[in-house]
C-alpha cells in the first residue's frame, strides 16, 4: 500500500527554524525545554485543526522524531490527531 507521501498528500516535519535563528527539532524538543515543548504542542494543535491526520511523537514508534500531517479523506470523515493535543501553556 502506498503512503500518502507517494501521492504528494503528506508532509513530515522534523523541526523549525525560528525568526531569531533558533532551531527546534521535534526529536529533541518534544521532551526538551518547556518552551520547546509548548511550541511543538501548539504546532500540533494547530495542525490538527487543518489536516485530516496528524501524528506526533507518542502516536506510534514510527513518528518519534517528526510530525506527520496529511489530507487523507476517509469515508467515515474521521480525523486522526495523535497523541491527544495538550495546549502549549500546560
Amino acid at each position: 500500500m502506498l503512503s500518502r507521501h507517494a501521492f504528494g498528500n503528506a508532509l513530515d516535519v522534523a523541526g523549525f527554524t525560528l525568526a531569531d535563528g533558533r532551531y527546534i527539532s521535534v526529536k529533541n524538543g518534544w521532551k526538551g525545554l518547556p518552551e520547546e515543548q509548548g511550541f511543538l504542542r501548539d504546532v500540533q494543535g494547530g495542525a490538527c485543526q487543518i489536516f485530516n491526520t496528524v501524528l506526533a511523537p507518542g502516536s506510534n514508534v514510527y513518528h518519534y522524531d517528526h510530525i506527520h500531517v496529511d489530507l487523507m479523506r476517509r469515508r467515515s470523515q474521521r480525523l486522526i490527531c495523535k497523541p491527544a493535543v495538550v495546549p502549549g501553556d500546560v
